[in-house]
């Protein structure tokens, strides 16, 4: 993401409200994407026409694991 303004560099959380037109994207290029960042450490997915939640934590091993 270089030369954007509105770039954020010391993530911990970000959370992620899932559309029929945003679910791709947040699942597979916005969550590589984030991964690069070394803060980064949980990902949140809320389905907005279910009720369901995914939470994905950084382990020790760098890597995400589903909870």
């Amino acid at each position: 993401m270089p030369n954007r303004r509105d770039t954020l560099v010391n993530l911990l959380l970000i959370v992620e409200i899932l559309s029929k037109s945003t679910e791709a994207c947040d699942r597979s290029a916005k969550f590589a994407a984030y991964q690069m960042v070394p803060s980064f450490q949980e990902y949140v997915l809320i389905e907005q026409a279910s009720m369901h939640v995914e939470h994905y934590d950084k382990s020790e091993r760098s890597q995400m694991d589903l909870f």
